[in-house]
C-alpha cells in the first residue's frame, strides 16, 4: 500500500469512528427524525453562500497575485480557485488544494507555481488571522456569559495570540526577516531546478513582509468571506430550528473552522461533528441539532465540491469542442476544391 493509500485509510477510519460514536451516543432515531423535518428549500441560501464565499476568497487572491506583479482578469482567477478546489480534494492535505490552485493558474495563465504558491500562501494567513480576528470579537462579547465563560476565555488566549504575533510581525518585518534570511541563503547555495524554485517562492514569499497595508486589505476581505461562511451555518440551524444567537456563531464556529483544517479525517467528517457538538451544545443547542447542523455544513460542502468538478468537466469539454470547429474550419479553409 503506498503512502499516500495509508494516509488516506487512516483519515477514513478517524472519520468513522468518530461518526459511530456520535451517532451511537445522540441516537439514530432522533438524528433521522430532524434530518426528515429538514426542508430541502431552506438550504439553497447556504449554498448559495457557497458560492459567494469562493467569489470573495478569489478577489482576495486576484489582488494578492496584482501585489506579486501577476494582474489577472478575475473570471480567470476564479476558475483556477473553482478548479484547484475540486482538484486538490484528493490530496490528504490542504497544501493540495493550494498546490492544484497554483498549477491551474500555471497551465491556464503561465503564472510561476512558485508565484501561484506563495500568494496561496498568503491568502490561508490571511484567512487565519480573519478567523482569529472573529473569534477574538465574539468571545469577547459573550465573557458576560458565566456558563460559556471558560470557552470564551480559553478561545480569546488562543487567538489573542495569534493575533499579536501577527501584529508583532508586521510592526517589525526585520524580526521575520532575521529569521528567515539564513534559511534563505541556504537555499541558494544549493544546485537544481527544485532549490531554484524553492528560493523564487520564499522570495514571492517575502515581498509581503513590507506590504502592511495589502496584508491589511487582504485580513479585511477575508473577514467577508468568513463571516460568510459562518452565516452558512447560521442559515442551516435556523433551518433545523435550533436557536442559537449568532454571536455565538461567531465565538466558536471559527473554532470548527479551524479544527477542520487539521489533516486528521475526510473532509472533516467526524471530528468536525464531535467538536461542533461539544461548543454548541455548551451555548444551549441540543446534541442532536449540532450533528446534524454540522453534518449539513460538511454535506453541502461535499455537493459543492461536485458542482466545482461539473464546471471543470464543462469547461474541459467546451474546449475540445472549441478546439475541434477550429481544426474543422482550418480544414475546409485549406480544402482543395477551392470552397474555403
Amino acid at each position: 500500500m503506498s503512502a499516500r493509500r495509508a494516509v488516506t485509510a487512516i483519515k477514513l477510519t478517524i472519520s468513522v469512528i468518530f461518526l459511530a460514536y456520535l451517532l451511537a451516543t445522540i441516537g439514530w432515531s432522533s438524528i433521522l427524525e430532524l434530518f426528515g423535518s429538514v426542508r430541502p428549500a431552506l438550504l439553497l441560501i447556504p449554498f448559495a453562500l457557497l458560492a459567494v464565499g469562493s467569489v470573495i476568497r478569489s478577489y482576495n487572491w486576484a489582488f494578492l497575485l496584482a501585489t506579486l506583479g501577476a494582474r489577472l482578469p478575475f473570471r480567470e482567477v476564479l476558475y483556477s480557485h473553482v478548479v484547484g478546489t475540486f482538484a486538490g480534494a484528493g490530496v490528504p492535505s490542504g497544501l493540495g488544494t493550494d498546490l492544484a490552485r497554483a498549477i491551474t493558474l500555471n497551465r491556464q495563465h503561465g503564472v510561476k507555481v512558485e508565484t501561484a504558491s506563495s500568494s496561496t500562501i498568503a491568502l490561508n494567513i490571511a484567512n487565519l488571522l480573519g478567523l482569529f480576528l472573529i473569534a477574538f470579537g465574539g468571545a469577547l462579547a459573550l465573557l458576560g456569559d458565566e456558563t460559556l465563560r471558560p470557552f470564551s476565555l480559553a478561545v480569546l488566549a488562543t487567538t489573542g495570540s495569534g493575533i499579536a504575533l501577527a501584529g508583532l510581525g508586521l510592526a517589525k518585518p526585520e524580526w521575520s526577516r532575521r529569521l528567515t534570511t539564513p534559511i534563505r541563503e541556504a537555499v541558494r547555495r544549493k544546485e537544481g531546478p527544485f532549490f531554484r524554485k524553492l528560493g523564487a517562492f520564499m522570495d514571492d514569499l517575502a515581498v509581503f513582509r513590507g506590504r502592511s497595508r495589502a496584508i491589511g486589505i487582504s485580513v479585511a476581505i477575508a473577514v467577508i468571506s468568513k463571516v460568510v461562511s459562518i452565516a452558512i451555518a447560521y442559515l442551516i440551524a435556523v433551518a433545523v430550528d435550533a436557536r442559537v444567537s449568532f454571536l455565538y456563531f461567531l465565538a466558536f464556529f471559527p473554532v470548527v473552522a479551524f479544527a477542520r483544517l487539521l489533516p486528521i479525517s475526510v473532509a472533516g467528517f467526524g471530528g468536525e461533528q464531535g467538536l461542533f457538538v461539544l461548543m454548541f451544545r455548551n451555548a444551549g443547542m441540543l446534541a442532536t441539532e449540532a450533528f446534524v447542523v454540522s453534518l449539513l455544513v460538511s454535506s453541502l460542502k461535499v455537493v459543492y465540491l461536485m458542482s466545482c468538478g461539473l464546471v471543470y468537466i464543462l469547461a474541459t469539454l467546451r474546449g475540445l469542442l472549441r478546439g475541434a470547429l477550429t481544426e474543422s474550419a482550418s480544414l475546409e479553409n485549406g480544402s482543395p476544391d477551392g470552397n474555403g
